[in-house]
């Protein structure tokens, strides 16, 4: 594999900062307060890596099977976030294992990359910079599947991150994903992009484990640390 005709496309809850588990806390804590009890751990299993409309979709399926009032979801959305942020201000973030050390060692060599995430662009925004990764990236290679309207598992936020690079001189995209979701994007991105050569790569961050039975052929590594990811060029 040839580094100077390589670039990276990253997720980031997950793969580059330990933020599910919080969302995962905080919805859960906010749908008991409505009525519908998951906890944190189902909600990893069921819903890890799947948009907040997804999420607040099926919970408004719930509650009109009991008769129940609905969520309003944009407003929902925006109370979620706004508990997080709370969060991120007082806990700070945690990053995975090496994620700094892999960004820093890619900006160095220079070595293009791009964000593609299910995330609202401004969470995305908030988690790099409370994180420090924010440096290592220029603004208009990071996409959210909201911009898109188009979110994982279909592979729109992928294109749009590939097409932000220099793409002439990329031979080889390899992509780090923690979510079912994503990494079944990555798949699709793979029928869509035949002439690139994609790498998948699981991030398995502790939360994550029981989906290595579900992941697709196309993610060939499985790391726990992202450091890991240099060891593709040796």
């Amino acid at each position: 594999m040839n580094i100077a005709k390589t670039a990276f496309i990253f997720d980031v809850d997950g793969t580059l900062v330990h933020t599910e588990i919080q969302y995962a806390k905080i919805i859960s804590q906010f749908l008991a307060e409505h009525g519908i009890l998951i906890s944190p751990t189902e909600y990893m299993h069921e819903f890890s890596g799947k948009s907040f409309e997804i999420v607040l979709g099926h919970a408004n399926q719930l509650l009109a099977s009991q008769s129940k009032p609905q969520l309003d979801i944009p407003q929902a959305i925006s109370e979620i976030d706004g508990r997080y942020t709370t969060n991120l201000t007082t806990q700070g973030i945690e990053t995975t294992p090496g994620s700094l050390e892999l960004i820093q060692t890619l900006h160095a060599h220079k070595i293009q990359k791009a964000i593609g995430s299910n995330a609202p662009l401004h969470a995305i925004n908030n988690n790099l910079t409370a994180s420090g990764h924010i440096d290592y990236f220029n603004s208009e290679n990071i996409f959210s599947a909201f911009q898109l309207n188009k979110w994982k598992p279909e592979p729109n936020v992928f294109q749009a991150a590939y097409n932000s690079l220099h793409t002439p001189q990329i031979e080889t995209i390899i992509i780090l994903e923690d979510s079912l979701s994503g990494l079944i994007a990555i798949q699709n991105f793979s029928l869509q992009m035949p002439e690139l050569e994609i790498i998948g790569v699981f991030i398995d961050n502790g939360h994550n484990t029981h989906l290595h039975s579900q992941i697709p052929d196309t993610v060939q590594y499985s790391f726990c640390d992202l450091r890991e990811t240099l060891n593709l060029f040796h």
